[in-house]
């Protein structure tokens, strides 16, 4: 300790008796218990030595403190006093040091959601043809997809629908958004060779006008690792789900969503269900390639899966090139 508080109060209260002499040893030997963190030794001429006292006097004076303020324990002169202090001080270090690690880990968690946030708004400002420098502030892209997005649905105010201004219209197919229920990954399923399941949701989603706003649904995390699990089961299955693992997950479900027009958390799961089934017909994915000299066997996990890097690649196919002979 390089610090401890000294209450004037209390210490001319217990030290009444003492001499000009005993008051400079014992404040030595205070400091010398403090410094060191334990009792004082047991030896005398070692204690002699801490209080710096040479002559008969001195030394008379630090065996007279000694007997009325220390104890002597198997550890050395023990004082009640000063071990509460240092047992309070070690607590406190203690608890600082967990709020310091508790510190480090939300600070990581709030920046890798701002990582996730930016990329994302990149993604959607590229989307619409807008494609800002680099080092442009998250606020500033923000604004930007703010100007460049529909305006909310429960904002657009709808004139009254009535038989004079309708009858002689014909149905509008121009403002439908395009199919969004996307094939599957290896394309074995054709446009015309839907599920009605799937058929289903297509004409939920072809019913959004495309001048509303779209907002995505909630990421399912649960249902998608147990989809994960039950498609995958040789793959690694995580016992926790936090941190950056639901923070990249969230934002893989919130890109596809926006990219396919999900209108409900079933059409994303049908969208990785299909996507899921697709890591099968890689080698790689499945754990059938050996692994090279010094390198673990590859485990397939979904954490894995949703890191961005990754992520991209199984879309482009990377892993289900065949293999060069």
């Amino acid at each position: 300790m390089n610090y401890y508080e000294h209450h004037i109060g209390d210490y001319a209260r217990d030290t009444t008796t003492l001499s000009a002499l005993e008051h400079g040893v014992y404040r030595l030997l205070l400091d010398f218990y403090y410094t060191k963190e334990h009792a004082l030794p047991a030896a005398l001429d070692k204690v002699y030595k801490a209080a710096k006292a040479s002559s008969k006097a001195e030394r008379a004076a630090v065996d007279g403190v000694l007997a009325e303020f220390f104890t002597l324990t198997p550890e050395g002169f023990s004082h009640k006093t000063c071990d509460a202090v240092i047992e309070k001080f070690h607590a406190a270090q203690a608890e600082a040091s967990v709020k310091d690690e508790e510190k480090k880990t939300n600070d990581k968690e709030r920046q890798a959601r701002a990582r996730a946030r930016r990329k994302e708004l990149f993604s959607l400002l590229r989307a619409h043809g807008v494609v800002p420098p680099y080092d442009t502030k998250n606020a500033d892209l923000e604004t930007m997809l703010s100007r460049v997005t529909p305006p909310d649905a429960s904002k657009v105010v709808t004139p009254p629908v009535t038989r004079d201004n309708t009858a002689s219209q014909k149905p509008v197919t121009s403002n439908q958004s395009p199919s969004s229920i996307p094939e599957e990954p290896d394309g074995s399923l054709s446009t015309s060779g839907k599920s009605p399941k799937v058929a289903e949701l297509q004409k939920v989603i072809d019913g959004i006008p495309s001048g509303l706003k779209y907002t995505a649904p909630d990421c399912p995390h649960q249902k998608i690792r147990d989809l994960f699990s039950q498609i995958l089961p040789e793959a690694t299955e995580h016992t926790t789900w936090e941190g950056n693992r639901v923070v990249m997950l969230r934002a893989r479900w919130k890109a596809l969503a926006n990219e396919h027009k999900w209108p409900n958390e079933e059409a994303g799961l049908v969208w990785l269900t299909r996507f899921f089934k697709y890591f099968r017909l890689s080698d790689f994915l499945m754990g059938r390639v050996p692994p090279r000299d010094g390198h673990k066997q590859f485990e397939l996990s979904l954490a894995w899966v949703v890191n961005a890097t990754n992520w991209a690649k199984i879309r482009d196919g990377f892993y289900h090139k065949p293999k060069e002979k």
